[in-house]
């Protein structure tokens, strides 16, 4: 509330000085202003797309054309609130629209100039569009910062998560499943005691294997627990050809394998260990390729008949496909017909995600965006207005223009109905104050030449009792 107070008494304030310099002080419209902005404040957070309603209907009625409105600051920083208040840009561009063509058709029906729509709609553009958008894309970019810094907060809790679950795999591993594997060589050696009965040795055999039992079921709990996000050991992939082919593995090699990106060495390694555990003896091709700027690798090997699906969690291709999505690529295996075939792809200046860091789609993207945009949005809009300020000055002064052989035919004394069809529909719109104007005279400004920044004379005509009383230049 007390912010709404200070908001209010400033654009009151901003009103005043508003009305002040437009020399038209009437305590009507001052009055139907201020009735209309405490209102407009109180509803702006409940409701913020009526907020910019009521400031531009009173607005309209003070003025049709809208640029020396007493309102036109409250418009400014009402539309800005409603762009940061209004979520769906949908619904706040309808509501522009129709606002801003509300605007329009409300100085057409009030004015007989068939260009009369044009400052209001200039004013909608520049007091209220553009504050509006700046105010909804602020707010969407502090919603995507807040959504980040979420996902940031939940990726270092998973990565706190992970690496106790890796500690407690290690000590369960070093402590536990070194005293279960003691304890299975003592209860074999027992076993072959030679002056242990029959009975006795069935027993100490039960219980050598419930101990082998417990530390097989011991490695898969470690298994489980082990941090399978983070990335493989950065193993050499030559050497780890060299390894499969000293152990008997037929490895056929094409490409420059030292050239492999960091998580392709730990995708190679598991894939040469399936195709030892579910297809021993069988011939094993290996290939490196570029695709653009992924490397692609690919390992591929027959699946004799009756082989055996092997041993083991099955977990280390999708460790493998983990890593390399962390790394921006992708995994695909096929196995159709009597032969697997393993694709791993991945940028070439790919890097390995820490682990249990979860990467935020499209952050660096993101980031360049929150950089570059302010920078390139500010730019295109001071272009955008100074190109539409020109274009309005220039329209202004066009419509504004008294031609001097009219100036000049123009007879002190005439009636007003004669005089009225030679003068422009619009004053000159860059006319300083007149303090040598007659008193109680209907003074008017008009420009000699169309030409925006040319040199010009401006003529002033006035009107008293329904004549003309006086024509000068300034």
């Amino acid at each position: 509330m007390r912010r709404d107070l200070a908001i209010a008494l400033v654009l009151a304030v901003a009103g005043a000085f508003v009305a002040l310099g437009r020399g038209d002080v009437s305590w009507l419209p001052l009055a139907v202003s201020a009735v209309a902005l405490v209102a407009a404040v109180a509803v702006s957070r409940r409701l913020p797309l009526l907020a910019p309603v009521i400031v531009v209907a009173a607005a309209t009625l003070d003025r049709p054309a809208l640029y020396d409105a007493v309102l036109l600051p409250a418009v400014c920083v009402l539309g800005y609130l409603a762009g940061r208040r209004v979520v769906r840009a949908r619904t706040g561009a309808a509501a522009l629209a129709g606002l801003s063509a509300a605007a329009v058709l409300s100085a057409e029906v009030r004015a007989a100039d068939p260009w009369a729509w044009f400052d209001p709609a200039l004013t909608v553009v520049l007091a209220l569009a553009f504050p509006a958008l700046l105010g909804f894309y602020r707010s969407r970019d502090e919603r995507r910062a807040a959504a980040d810094r979420t996902r940031e907060r939940r990726a270092v809790v998973r990565e706190a998560r992970l690496r106790e679950r890796t500690r407690i795999a290690r000590e369960m591993h070093d402590s536990l499943g070194h005293e279960l594997s003691l304890l299975a060589v003592r209860a074999g050696a027992l076993e072959l005691a030679p002056d242990l009965s029959e009975r006795h040795r069935r027993a100490v055999g039960e219980l050598r294997a419930a101990a082998g039992a417990a530390t097989g079921r011991l490695h898969e709990i470690i298994d489980l627990l082990r941090d399978d996000a983070g990335p493989p050991p950065d193993d050499d992939p030559t050497v780890l050809v060299d390894r499969a082919r000293d152990a008997g593995l037929r490895v056929d090699v094409h490409g420059d394998l030292g050239a492999a990106p960091t998580p392709l060495p730990g995708v190679l390694r598991e894939a040469l260990t399936n195709a030892a555990k579910h297809a021993p003896g069988a011939p094993v091709t290996v290939r490196l390729a570029d695709d653009g700027g992924d490397a692609v690798l690919t390992v591929a090997n027959p699946v004799p008949a009756g082989a055996s699906p092997g041993s083991g969690g099955r977990r280390g291709l999708a460790a493998a496909a983990e890593t390399l999505r962390a790394a921006g690529g992708s995994l695909d295996t096929d196995d159709a017909g009597d032969r697997f075939t393993l694709t791993a792809r991945v940028p070439r200046d790919a890097t390995t995600a820490a682990p249990g860091e979860q990467p935020v789609p499209g952050r660096r993207r993101w980031r360049i965006a929150v950089v570059l945009a302010p920078t390139g949005i500010t730019a295109g809009l001071v272009a955008l207005i100074g190109v539409a300020v020109l274009t309005w000055y220039a329209v202004a002064a066009a419509r504004a223009t008294l031609d001097p052989a009219d100036f000049a035919a123009l007879r002190v004394g005439s009636s007003t109905a004669t005089v009225r069809p030679v003068l422009p529909a619009r004053q000159a719109p860059d006319r300083g104050p007149d303090r040598t104007a007659p008193r109680g005279a209907d003074c008017r400004y008009y420009r000699s030449a169309a030409t925006p920044f040319a040199a010009y004379d401006v003529y002033r005509v006035c009107f008293a009792g329904g004549r003309l009383v006086a024509k000068d230049v300034l």
